[in-house]
C-alpha cells in the first residue's frame, strides 16, 4: 500500500522505537479509536495505488477502502482526514483514483451530517483563542506525547517544569512528518526520465 520504500522504513523503524510506556494506552480496546484514527490518518496520505495507465489496483484498493470507510465511520474526528482526502483528489491523475478520493470525501460528510449528533453545545458562534490555544496543547501533551512516549514520562516532564518542551518535541515531530511527506511527494526526475 505504500510505494515508496524510505517511507515504508520510517514507519517501521518507528514502530520500533516506539517507547511503550503506557501499557495501558496500547493495550486497552477503550484506546483503539485514537489509533484507528492515527492509522486512517497514514492511510489517507498515501495515493491510491494506480498503474502506468493510472488506472487503480483493484485486488489492493478496495479492502483499503473498505478499511478506510469504517475508520471514518468509527471516529469523530475522521473528519482531520479531509484535507488529505482533497489533496488526493486534486493530485492524481486516473479517473478512477479520482473517483476512489471523492467517494471517501462523500463518506467523511456523510458520517460528519448522520453520525455526529451535536447535542446541547454552549457554543455561540466566538472562539477564545485561550481556550483554542489549551484544547491544542491538550492534545499536543495527552494524544500525541503520551501515546507515543507514555504517561510515566508526560507526568514527570510536567512536574519538572518541562511542559513547553512536549509542545516543542510534538511540533517537530510533525514538522519532520511533514517534510517526509513533501519528499515522498516529490516526484524523482529518475523515474520520469525511465
Amino acid at each position: 500500500m505504500v510505494p515508496n520504500d524510505h517511507l515504508r522504513a520510517f514507519i517501521c523503524l518507528f514502530i520500533v522505537i516506539m517507547p511503550l510506556g503506557n501499557q495501558a494506552l496500547f493495550s486497552s480496546t477503550a484506546y483503539s479509536l485514537w489509533h484507528l484514527l492515527l492509522a486512517l490518518l497514514l492511510l489517507a496520505y498515501v495515493s491510491p495505488v494506480t498503474d502506468e495507465q493510472h488506472r487503480l489496483v483493484w485486488w489492493s484498493e478496495i479492502p483499503l477502502f473498505i478499511f478506510l470507510a469504517l475508520a471514518i465511520y468509527s471516529h469523530p474526528l475522521s473528519f482531520l482526514a479531509l484535507p488529505l482526502f482533497f489533496y488526493n483528489l486534486v493530485t492524481q491523475k486516473g479517473w478512477q483514483a479520482k473517483l476512489f478520493c471523492a467517494a471517501l470525501i462523500v463518506i467523511t460528510f456523510s458520517y460528519l451530517v448522520v453520525g455526529v449528533s451535536p447535542g446541547n453545545t454552549n457554543f455561540h458562534g466566538q472562539i477564545s483563542i485561550t481556550e483554542l490555544l489549551t484544547s491544542l496543547r491538550l492534545i499536543a501533551e495527552r494524544v500525541v506525547f503520551e501515546a507515543l512516549f507514555g504517561n510515566p514520562l508526560r507526568v514527570t516532564a510536567l512536574q519538572l517544569g518541562y511542559a513547553s518542551w512536549i509542545t516543542v518535541i510534538v511540533g517537530l515531530l510533525t514538522l519532520i512528518l511533514m517534510i517526509i511527506g513533501v519528499l515522498n511527494r516529490r516526484p524523482l526526475r529518475a523515474k520520469e526520465s525511465r
